[in-house]
């Protein structure tokens, strides 16, 4: 993953690693925003955001389902 968020030019990440050849989550930035993870799995990465030199704060919640309809109680 850092390839490519080298690649793209993002300077920060959260990564979150497959488990084997499937799954893994990543979240990119550039340097003008701030980024906090407050909590992270397989299934999710949750942050609070803001800009910098700014005041305001807000959270992102990105979250990833199982593919599988009957597997999604897991997520």
């Amino acid at each position: 993953m850092e390839k490519i968020r080298n690649k793209l030019g993002f300077r920060q990440s959260v990564v979150v690693d497959s488990v084997g050849s499937s799954g893994g989550l990543c979240l990119l930035w550039t340097e003008e925003v701030e980024v906090r993870a407050l909590s992270f799995s397989a299934h999710h990465i949750d942050t609070e955001v803001q800009i910098v030199g700014g005041q305001d704060k807000w959270r992102l919640t990105g979250f990833y389902g199982h593919l599988v309809t009957s597997d999604r109680n897991k997520s």
